[in-house]
């Protein structure tokens, strides 16, 4: 047999070692799939009867709320309380109305009730936006709990 009779050979020859060696690997990987399926078979009917589930009931808390507050000044003009009421807070015209009114007779008025970070958002917003326009008006967040 001449050389490349012999490397033909070899490489058959390995070719069937791999071959084999393919089919024991898949030939194993079902075997212990099944083994793996029967012993969790075999568990869960030994264990059936011990296991108890039970469900956890989770109590939910409603959120803390806060108040956002409009403060009085002597010098914004109740038009632009009117304006912030509508536009931050959602109020028709009549109710901002009656909140700037609030206001201006008691010293304080409530713009809205909301969780504590939107409450703080929206005091810090509109405490800009009157900078932004030159006016001295300030919005402040109190707890209601």
């Amino acid at each position: 047999m001449n050389l490349f009779g012999q490397y033909v050979l070899i490489i058959h020859v390995r070719q069937e070692q791999i071959h084999d060696f393919f089919n024991n690997i898949r030939y194993n990987s079902q075997k212990i799939q099944t083994e793996r399926k029967k012993m969790s078979e075999e568990f869960e009917d030994d264990h059936a009867a011990d296991l108890v589930i039970e469900e956890e009931k989770v109590s939910l808390k409603q959120p803390s709320m806060y108040q956002v507050v409009i403060l009085n000044d002597d010098f914004t003009p109740m038009e632009f309380v009117v304006e912030v009421l509508a536009s931050f807070f959602g109020h028709s015209e009549e109710q901002a109305t009656v909140i700037m009114l609030n206001v201006h007779q008691k010293g304080k008025g409530v713009c809205g009730v909301f969780t504590k970070d939107i409450a703080e958002t929206k005091a810090m917003i509109v405490n800009e936006f009157s900078k932004e326009n030159n006016h001295p008006l300030l919005c402040e967040v109190e707890s209601l709990d």
